[in-house]
């Protein structure tokens, strides 16, 4: 019978100590699983983070290719031959317009025009002006005065 109430006294002992643990144990299983939703949350919101992030990057990146296409495109000065044609196609666009009665044979004429008249900024024929960055406008300009010099003279 002592036998019996020392091992009694001994389990209550034990169950005394460990009920405190399994208490704790289950404390720490609810603290387990709230943090494991939590980190759950936090990786779904960083993932979806983190894929809008790239998709903005790889945005970024196709503009700024274009961006630095773009001034490379830019940067790039045309050569004396392109400016040359630049003039020869202005000059006979502009006497097109002067003697337009039908397309063809108009253009063919004011770019035949247009190749004589560079052919003489080489000769000297035609001023040093002529030569500017914007030769339409110097036509244009000498054309309205023309113009108006016709206007004011009185007609015989």
């Amino acid at each position: 019978m002592d036998i019996l109430i020392v091992v009694g006294i001994v389990l209550l002992l034990m169950l005394v100590a460990w009920l405190p643990g399994f208490f704790k144990q289950l404390g720490l299983k609810k603290e387990i699983k709230v943090l494991n939703e939590t980190a759950s949350k936090q990786s779904e919101i960083n993932v979806g983070g983190n894929v809008q992030l790239r998709n903005e990057n790889d945005q970024l990146k196709k503009e700024n290719e274009n961006f630095r296409i773009s001034l490379l495109s830019l940067r790039n000065k045309p050569s004396k031959t392109e400016v040359q044609t630049l003039y020869l196609y202005d000059a006979a666009i502009c006497f097109m317009q002067m003697n337009a009665p039908g397309f063809s044979p108009a253009w063919g004429n004011a770019l035949q025009q247009a190749e004589e008249e560079r052919a003489g900024i080489w000769t000297g024929r035609i001023p040093w002006i002529r030569k500017s960055i914007r030769p339409s406008l110097t036509r244009r300009k000498q054309q309205q005065i023309d113009v108006q010099i016709d206007r004011e003279t009185p007609q015989e």
